[in-house]
């Protein structure tokens, strides 16, 4: 079996600032968010991580990049795993997450949320045939995208009641019987989740991550 872990970037200047942006370039990690992505990496040496993927955008480049300093592995970056599409709303405040309530989506270009989910499901029904331990470098919009397809919630419906956090780390095994949630947000990794992300992947397959 795989079990996927996903890691929303650490904190970046589009969090301090309040600022909108999927581009590749540009609203790095903030020191904190350095610190805090450390040791999230920490965290996943409990681990035989056998996979490592990244969004191309900078914020959760240096994420995956920090990750894989101390997994040993480096990043395969996949277009499918960057932020939402912000259209014309590129640039401009969050407001919280509130400024997607503005959005009039009758002749808006921003990137729908059935986008979103689609490209999301289609990385992890890729990777999920890989086997092993991978985890995958995202952002708030795509992990939560994720976890409520998973459990079969619409996303416009209940994306405001799940809080994804910079360097939180959400679990999901997938298997014959398809995905299950093992945890969603989690700062640190407890020994019984440790256990259950090692029954759950068995002995790791090869993976196509090359080695640092």
């Amino acid at each position: 079996m795989t079990v996927l872990i996903f890691v929303r970037h650490g904190k970046a200047l589009t969090n301090e600032l309040g600022i909108l942006n999927n581009q590749n370039e540009g609203y790095p990690l903030t020191e904190e968010g350095i610190e805090t992505v450390e040791r999230t990496a920490s965290e996943l040496k409990k681990l035989d991580v056998t996979g490592l993927y990244s969004s191309p955008v900078l914020r959760a480049r240096q994420t995956a990049e920090i990750i894989g300093r101390q997994v040993k592995l480096k990043p395969i970056i996949d277009d499918r795993l960057r932020d939402r599409g912000f259209g014309e709303f590129l640039g401009k405040l969050n407001r919280g997450g509130e400024w997607i309530l503005d959005v009039d989506w009758s002749n808006s270009s921003v990137e729908k949320s059935s986008s979103v989910q689609n490209r999301m499901m289609a990385f992890m029904d890729s990777v999920s045939k890989e086997g092993g331990i991978i985890v995958v470098a995202s952002h708030e919009n795509e992990i939560k995208s994720v976890v409520l397809h998973i459990l079969g919630l619409g996303y416009d419906d209940f994306h405001f009641g799940i809080k994804i956090a910079n360097s939180g780390m959400t679990v999901i095994s997938a298997g014959k019987d398809g995905y299950e949630m093992l945890a969603v947000n989690y700062p640190v990794l407890p020994d019984w989740l440790v256990s259950k992300i090692k029954e759950r992947a068995g002995t790791p397959m090869p993976s196509n991550a090359s080695k640092t």
